[in-house]
Order: structure tokens, then C-alpha cells, then sequence
């Protein structure tokens, strides 16, 4: 979050001026347009086959649109509320070497700092997901710990009556 607090409205602007960003800065806001839920925009190719999923496009009209509102929407993002799904999603962009910090820095400050960002979701996420998954086994174990005590119990009852 401290990173994020050194982005402005006017280093979003930039980003936005971008025609032709940087493969970095795109996979950024494909990743930021993910979490947020913003679907790409649809584009037609150029042959005239299936249209390819553009979320540039829909970072510039929908992302960017209001920069200062962009920067408050990060900060005060519900972590606690991510979806598995988008978080694969992000993480396999991630896996392409493409949503490496120091790397997306040196094309966009800002960018960079998004991107640090979203690698703190991610393993927030994971790690959040490890803990539930332990606090389940705690729980499984604490209800066959009292079944078997149960259990014990009542055998101890019927030994002590002989």
C-alpha cells in the first residue's frame, strides 16, 4: 500500500496516453482490469476471425477514466473479498514473467507500483487461503478429538461398572 500512495492522478494519466504500451504496463491493467471485474473489450482481428479479448481498451475507457477514483479504489480494495478465479488468472500472467515488479518499473513508475500491488493480493490470497484451509483441519480434528472422548468415556462407564 505505501507504494501505492506514491502513485498521483497525473502518473495515471500518462498511462493512460500510452497508444502502444509496453507488454509489461499492458499485462498490469489486463491483471488490475481482472481483480476489479472490468471485462475486456471485444475487438475484431484483423482477418476477420474470432474477436480477441482487449483489456488495454478497456482500461483506457473504464480503468483510467477517473484517475484520482482508480488510486482510492486500490487502496481501499476488499482483499478479503478476491476470487479464486481471478487469482489464477492473474497468477498465470504472472507465471509468463510478466508481472515481475522491478521489470514493469522500468517501463511505468506507476505501473510498477500497481504491479507490486497486485503481487501483495496474490499472496495475501494464498496466504489467506492456507490459513482457512488450516483452521479447517483444526476444526476437523477438534470434532474427532471430542467424538473419541466420547467414545473413551463411555468405555471407561462400562468398565467401571464391572
Amino acid at each position: 500500500r505505501a507504494g501505492m500512495r506514491l502513485v498521483e492522478s497525473s502518473h495515471i494519466r500518462e498511462i493512460k496516453a500510452l497508444i502502444v504500451p509496453p507488454p509489461n504496463v499492458t499485462a498490469t491493467m489486463t491483471a488490475v482490469c481482472i481483480l476489479l471485474g472490468v471485462p475486456p473489450t471485444m475487438r475484431p482481428t484483423a482477418r476477420g476471425g474470432d474477436p480477441v479479448a482487449d483489456y488495454w481498451h478497456a482500461a483506457q475507457t473504464r480503468v483510467f477514466k477517473e484517475p484520482k477514483k482508480l488510486i482510492q479504489t486500490l487502496l481501499g480494495f476488499d482483499k478479503d473479498d478476491l476470487e479464486d478465479g481471478a487469482i489464477r488468472r492473474i497468477l498465470q500472467l504472472a507465471d509468463g514473467k510478466k508481472l515481475e515488479p522491478a521489470e514493469v518499473r522500468q517501463d511505468s513508475l506507476a505501473c510498477g507500483a500497481i504491479c507490486l500491488w497486485l503481487r501483495a493480493m496474490c499472496t495475501y490470497h494464498e496466504v489467506k487461503k492456507g490459513v482457512r484451509n488450516r483452521l479447517e483441519h483444526v476444526r476437523r480434528s477438534a470434532v474427532e478429538y471430542t467424538q473419541a472422548s466420547t467414545s473413551l468415556d463411555s468405555v471407561w462407564a462400562s468398565h467401571s461398572e464391572v
